[in-house]
């Protein structure tokens, strides 16, 4: 765990970015410090939806927003997305997206056509907490991320975790829907599945 956490500090200090697959957008790529939360056998053939998650360190030993806090709960858990927003809007890579990775959990869409949404989704998560909704930086990036997933692939349906798991999950947390969608661009605003949240 302590070899996990400094070689995350290194990449996170250095600012490890990801090849400019999404033009200017940068993202700090520690795909490659992150070895659970994700299938290496089976590579995703369809990318149709992105999830919308919220999360903070919940260990009480460093701050709720740490984000080497977050990670060593996802290595707890054995999860991980695709990609995670800290709360100045600097965007991590942590699984790549053509993997699928452990996020969405027991999941369905909504009208029942499709289950098992790690294989069809990729995972996004912001760190906010229940109280504390997402900074204006996490938005805009949040936004810019959206738009450049949807230019790069088919994306159909934009969700929140409790859109899809209602049972189990409430995030994303404090969370305004509107507030995105002004951001997005006409293609991604046209994959958002609106539902009574």
């Amino acid at each position: 765990m302590k070899r996990l956490a400094f070689l995350l500090a290194v990449a996170i200090a250095i600012g490890v970015v990801a090849a400019p697959a999404f033009g200017n957008l940068k993202i700090k790529d520690l795909s490659d410090t992150i070895a659970w939360g994700h299938d290496t056998t089976e590579v995703r053939n369809t990318c149709q939806m992105i999830v919308v998650h919220s999360n903070y360190y919940a260990g009480g030993d460093r701050s709720q927003w740490d984000l080497q806090g977050c990670i060593d709960q996802f290595y707890r858990y054995g999860v991980a997305p695709h990609y995670m927003i800290d709360r100045q809007g600097t965007i991590y890579r942590l699984t790549p997206d053509s993997l699928v990775a452990w996020h969405a959990g027991e999941s369905v869409l909504p009208n029942d056509t499709i289950a098992h949404l790690n294989y069809y989704s990729l995972g996004i998560e912001v760190i906010n907490s229940k109280r504390y909704g997402p900074t204006n930086a996490q938005y805009r990036q949040l936004a810019r991320l959206i738009n450049a997933l949807c230019d790069q692939y088919d994306i159909t349906h934009i969700m929140g975790h409790s859109d899809i798991a209602p049972q189990r999950k409430t995030d994303p947390w404090a969370f305004s829907w509107p507030r995105l969608e002004a951001l997005l661009s006409h293609r991604a605003r046209a994959a958002r599945t609106w539902t009574t949240q």
